[in-house]
């Protein structure tokens, strides 16, 4: 995200990208740097770079630092180069699930220009650009987890963080089976896929690496479930309704996938036996009919599923907020999440 998209109240938010992109920078590289020692220029490692530091919202590196300064007596500890370090290695970690969802998918755009696998696809064919695509993956995932093994915080507390971090990516990678099986429950898939490492497991980890204790941490990943669950439902509004100039992604996503999203959920949960017969029906032909997609979307509106889920939203979020105040948290903390809280939920992209 450019800061020229950031109101003032959250120009600390557009500073705190900044300081991730120049350590995502450094970080990656490096890493180019040595392999050229090797007489090797990666042309992954430099696509690699590029995915990365296209304009992102940076949600994860941001609710690590949150949860960092949410719990920590040394709030200004948040603004050194271990936590922008940090964060980096979050948004490389997310750059590697991008990559690898895309090529899944079979998506031609993501932020803003062509996905990884399209554009390597392009240049060397399909065997090659696909398999070259799971490799740049793979290397942003083994790029993520050796900054993250070098950041600059205690054994025990780096011990207990990377637990967590590794935790993150188990559930990452169930919920995203779960996803890819057509699995019906939305909120389940929700919670593990986008939930876990969106907002869950940043804030956990920040608050570990920060020195807070059990009730701290709790209350955070609590108030990350809300928040996860409500950024999900955004997402799959702007998936079915946004505007592609604004989301820089491809539209309709989900239903030419067959996926079962909370667009869809909903609706089915406002029909009747035979409306959910037929809404199966439609679900699978949308794959490849743009007419069954259509048609989705009418019963959508006629059952006013929009304004449900925006009503989710605003629930989920006022929870995991009021969550939040009822903790013993840093006050200054608590209000930036709320602030990021609050735009997420009625974010356009």
């Amino acid at each position: 995200m450019s800061n020229q998209t950031v109101d003032v109240s959250l120009q600390w938010y557009a500073q705190g990208i900044a300081r991730v992109d120049r350590a995502a920078k450094r970080i990656l590289s490096s890493h180019a740097e040595r392999w050229r020692r090797h007489g090797h220029d990666s042309p992954i490692l430099e696509l690699l770079t590029e995915f990365v530091l296209r304009d992102g919202k940076r949600i994860r590196a941001t609710f690590f630092a949150l949860g960092y300064e949410a719990v920590s007596q040394a709030g200004a500890d948040a603004q050194s180069e271990a936590m922008a370090e940090a964060g980096a290695a979050l948004e490389i970690l997310h750059a590697y699930v991008l990559i690898h969802d895309d090529w899944m998918d079979g998506d031609d755009m993501r932020r803003g220009g062509p996905t990884v696998h399209k554009q390597l696809i392009e240049a060397g064919g399909d065997r090659q650009g696909a398999a070259l695509a799971v490799l740049t993956g793979n290397l942003g995932s083994a790029i993520a987890q050796d900054a993250f093994n070098r950041l600059a915080f205690s054994a025990d507390k780096l011990r207990d963080g990377l637990r967590l971090f590794s935790e993150m990516q188990i559930e990452l990678a169930m919920g995203q089976e779960m996803d890819l099986s057509g699995k019906r429950n939305s909120e389940q898939i929700h919670r593990y896929k986008t939930a876990g490492y969106t907002c869950i497991y940043p804030l956990a980890i920040g608050a570990m690496l920060g020195g807070g204790d059990a009730d701290q941490i709790d209350a955070l990943r609590k108030s990350g479930l809300g928040l996860g669950l409500a950024f999900q439902l955004r997402d799959d509004i702007l998936d079915t309704w946004g505007m592609p100039t604004e989301t820089k992604k491809t539209p309709g996503s989900d239903f030419r996938r067959g996926r079962w999203n909370g667009v869809l959920q909903e609706l089915w949960s406002r029909l009747d036996a035979s409306g959910r017969e037929q809404l199966e029906v439609l679900r699978r032909a949308a794959v490849t009919d743009p007419a069954a997609a259509a048609r989705i979307l009418e019963l959508a509106d006629r059952h006013h599923v929009c304004h449900a889920l925006e009503q989710e939203i605003d629930r989920l979020t006022s929870s995991a907020v009021a969550e939040l105040h009822a903790a013993n948290l840093h006050a200054s903390a608590v209000e930036r999440i709320v602030q990021i809280a609050g735009w997420l939920s009625r974010r356009h992209r």
